[in-house]
């Protein structure tokens, strides 16, 4: 989610969409996609997007989500319209253009509104509370994680609960509220361990940042 989008935002082209890729994207990799089995396809996006993050390259990970966009954007697909939103927005985060984040998440949240699909409406809220923590916008940003914190809730995802309390954390931090703070951090942490899902290091240094800049 957020910085470190969650391999569900990232948009897999479908089989109709895979179609499309030669045109939209006009490249050799296009076509090369295009004779992927799904299956296949699935596990080469997580590939891009994990290398994308590890090694930091960002604008790979932009290009891609654009391409994949586009593919959606002419198909019409609405939840892949979003989905695909939802990714670009955050890999923009990562880039720090954050204007540019805001425009595709909002019109992705309108999307997932529409649709009535809250695990995609609690993907983009979380997504767009880390944008207002690095705007330093904290209480707005809490509002967000509030938001997606009752839904995620709902959908007994753990994970996205985790993500939630601990940015709850950091926007309590950076408004002195320290007690909270530190008692909605240790409660994300226990669920990470719980579940062996631990922090990814961009989020992590973001949330401590914040943290920290409030107890100092």
């Amino acid at each position: 989610m957020a910085i470190c989008a969650r391999d569900s935002t990232w948009n897999t082209p479908t089989l109709s969409a895979r179609a499309s890729i030669a045109k939209v994207q006009g490249s050799s990799a296009g076509m090369r996609l295009m004779s992927i089995s799904t299956p296949w396809a699935l596990r080469i996006s997580a590939k891009l997007r994990r290398s994308a993050l590890s090694m930091h390259d960002i604008a790979s990970g932009i290009r891609y989500h654009e391409t994949c966009l586009a593919i959606q954007r002419s198909l019409a697909d609405q939840e892949g319209i979003a989905r695909a939103l939802n990714g670009l927005g955050n890999m923009l985060l990562i880039a720090g253009e954050l204007e540019r984040a805001q425009m595709l998440l909002d019109e992705a949240l309108g999307i997932q509104r529409q649709l009535r699909n809250s695990r995609g409406i609690a993907f983009i809220l979380h997504s767009l509370g880390t944008l207002d923590l690095q705007r330093e916008t904290c209480s707005k940003a809490e509002a967000y994680f509030h938001e997606a914190l009752h839904l995620f809730r709902q959908l007994g995802d753990t994970i996205g609960i985790a993500d939630c309390l601990a940015g709850l954390a950091a926007s309590a931090g950076a408004n002195q509220r320290h007690v909270r703070a530190r008692r909605l951090w240790a409660n994300s942490e226990r669920l990470r361990e719980r579940i062996a899902a631990p922090l990814n290091a961009a989020d992590r240094a973001l949330y401590e940042r914040h943290l920290k800049n409030g107890a100092s």
